[in-house]
């Protein structure tokens, strides 16, 4: 490509822009003359007119047409006016004058680029007697316009020659000779040669840019000395530093060959740069299969398939290949493998900054052994823990194996609420059934109530034959109005549980309803293990555990007594009826009992200091004789008190 010199493209966009402002300015010089003449005419015809309209009005109207027409020759002595004519008010037309003879119809030409037109109405006392017409030739102004664009022509391209003239001369001084100078300077030092100069004294841009290019030069020799300098430096050192390197790596090989692990390193490309002997060893063991450096990663994974050396999980060996892979390049966590029977191999990898993959081998075979027999022994471990379990309290459990109770002979004060339940009549029931019967009837007695127990986070102490005791405040405690409210409500469940058991051990065959005798007592007990460092027992001992046996000896079949202590904290959720103070073995002094209402003894809920109740609930197949007589007589006294209008005998 033939290249432009700067001062070749600087006259020729001088010269352009040049010829476009000369060519607007005369545009813009004949647009504006030509308009103005164009002015000027219709102005003339416009004053024609005016003075037409007053000179013919006399003429006109005493029908003197030879003044007319010499009107209208003198119109018509004006070279820009073709025509000039006079029409009466009826039509008539009085005189027309052309300036050129043709075929043209002169009275048809409307206004337009080629001609002018102007009417006027000739009047005489106010009425229309005839109209004056008068047309004008643009001719001349189209000539007088082309002469003007012609002579602006001539004197555009004069300027423009003169101006381009200069500017050569110009730019060959002040730009074209620097720039070649500054070029030759350029190609000189670019050819290698910094010792050329350049000789510039001009104060200007060029001047200026010489003087960078100069300073330009200095420091291109001074840069390229250094270099020098430093490439002498940098050989010395790179001579140093691969002494060095050499060094650390024979350093970092003997490092990997005295591991216990295997150790293998792979580039980019996951081919194998660097192992040491175990990796031979934990990959493929003491067989024939060789590896050494340059072999891919999956040459080397496809080796150990082909020999089976590598237990494929799947079956597949392609899915295996294709998993691994993704493995190796984007590790994530450990990878264990076996490899043969008893031989476990743990793999680390882990990228490199480089996209390379280091791996180390691990033979992790023993704590894979021991692994399994801890898990079996976990397992038994879980097994047997889950069979004693079944002989202790889970509260008990629970706490013991978290390890906030700890296995040792020690014991605590603490306020319990205590419940203690049996069987009536259970001895002789038992007398009548075999030992088969009797213990799956006992079992099933102890399995409903202990699972009501568990409900409601009773600790369940012991079983006594068919005799159950149970407490409530230790290891956990809700707080002793919660605990008494608790046992409360479980004994009530028992004995309605009680009343659905009845229905079953009848279709099984027993006749005589199994009914429980419940006694609950809140006091200080002593609470912990008991016994020999052997064998000991989580249980309770102390007055309050002697006391609430004995309510439960003193209670009826179907009864759950309670204590005052356990009555003051539950009297204002479960309805209770007193029973008055009994004497019990081993208390020295009477003790105040409540019981609590069932829906078997909700008549007695409401019979407060003797009073009858307003309300009896009655399920006569679980009274015994003497509840019978008892609600007998309450029965009598409420007929009484309604046919007196009395209350419990007394008027109201």
């Amino acid at each position: 490509m033939q290249t432009q010199s700067i001062s070749t493209r600087f006259n020729l966009t001088l010269a352009i822009i040049v010829a476009i402002i000369m060519l607007f300015f005369a545009g813009a010089a004949v647009h504006f003359t030509g308009q103005r003449n164009s002015e000027a005419l219709d102005e003339k015809l416009d004053n024609y007119i005016s003075i037409s309209r007053v000179g013919l009005e006399a003429p006109l109207w005493n029908f003197d047409y030879p003044i007319v027409e010499g009107y209208l020759e003198s119109l018509i002595l004006d070279k820009s006016i073709v025509f000039a004519g006079v029409t009466s008010t009826d039509g008539s037309e009085v005189v027309r004058e052309k300036q050129n003879s043709g075929d043209i119809d002169y009275t048809t030409i409307s206004e337009g680029r080629d001609y002018s037109v102007r009417e006027g109405k000739i009047v005489h006392d106010g009425n229309e007697i005839g109209v004056i017409r008068l047309v004008a030739s643009r001719e001349a102004l189209h000539e007088e316009i082309l002469t003007n664009t012609i002579a602006i022509g001539v004197v555009t391209l004069i300027v423009l020659a003169t101006i381009t003239l200069a500017s050569v001369l110009i730019s060959r001084r002040h730009i074209v000779k620097p720039l070649a100078e500054l070029q030759k300077s350029a190609s000189a030092i670019g050819a290698g040669n910094l010792d050329t100069s350049i000789s510039l004294s001009a104060q200007d841009e060029i001047g200026q840019l010489a003087g960078s290019f100069s300073l330009m030069r200095q420091s291109i020799r001074q840069l390229v000395e250094e270099l020098r300098q430093a490439n002498e430096t940098l050989e010395a050192r790179v001579v140093e530093r691969t002494s060095e390197v050499t060094a650390a790596r024979q350093k970092l090989v003997d490092a990997i060959g005295s591991t216990s692990e295997g150790f293998a390193f792979f580039n980019a490309d996951d081919t194998l740069i660097l192992h040491n002997e175990q990796y031979l060893k934990l990959l493929y063991g003491d067989t024939r299969v060789e590896i050494k450096p340059g072999m891919s990663f999956e040459e080397i994974l496809r080796l150990g398939i082909k020999d089976e050396l590598i237990d494929v999980e799947t079956g597949d060996p392609e899915d295996f290949i294709k998993r691994r892979l993704e493995q190796h390049r984007n590790p994530t966590s450990s990878i264990l493998q076996k490899r043969g029977k008893g031989k476990w191999i743990q793999i680390s990898e882990t990228k490199t900054s480089d996209g390379g993959t280091v791996a180390v081998f691990s033979d992790v075979s023993e704590l894979k052994l021991r692994e399994t027999e801890l898990t079996e022994k976990t397992v038994m471990l879980e097994n047997l823990s889950s069979q004693l379990a079944k002989y202790l309290s889970p509260q008990i459990y629970a706490s013991i194996f978290e390890g906030t109770n700890e296995v040792k002979l020690a014991a605590n004060r603490k306020k319990l609420t205590v419940f203690f339940s049996d069987i009536e009549g259970f001895t002789e029931t038992a007398e009548r059934m075999e030992s088969e019967e009797l213990t799956g009837l006992l079992n099933n007695y102890l399995t409903e109530m202990s699972k009501i127990a568990i409900e409601h986070g009773a600790t369940i102490d012991k079983y006594v034959g068919d005799a159950i005791v149970i407490f409530f405040g230790d290891p956990e405690s809700r707080g002793i109005r919660e605990d008494a409210l608790a046992c409360a409500r479980m004994a009530i469940a028992m004995s309605e549980r009680m009343t659905e058991l009845q229905d079953q051990w009848k279709k099984a065959g027993i006749l005589e309803p199994l009914r429980c005798r419940i006694g609950i007592h809140t006091d200080y007990c002593t609470v912990g293990n008991f016994g020999s460092e052997s064998r000991m027992d989580y249980t309770i001992i102390g007055r309050g555990v002697n006391t609430a046996s004995r309510l439960e000896s003193a209670a009826e079949p179907g009864q759950i007594l309670v204590s005052y202590a356990t009555h003051a904290h539950i009297c204002d959720e479960i309805l209770c009826a007193p029973r008055g103070k009994i004497e019990v073995k081993g208390i020295p002094y009477p003790i105040e009992v409540f019981e609590i209402a069932t829906s078997r003894t909700s008549a007695l809920q409401a019979e407060i200091d003797g009073s009858a109740p307003d309300r009896l609930t009655l399920d006569m197949e679980a009274l015994s004789g003497k509840e019978r007589e008892k609600f007998a007589g309450l029965l009598e006294t409420l007929l009484s008190d309604l046919k007196n209008g009395t209350r419990g005998g007394k008027p109201e």
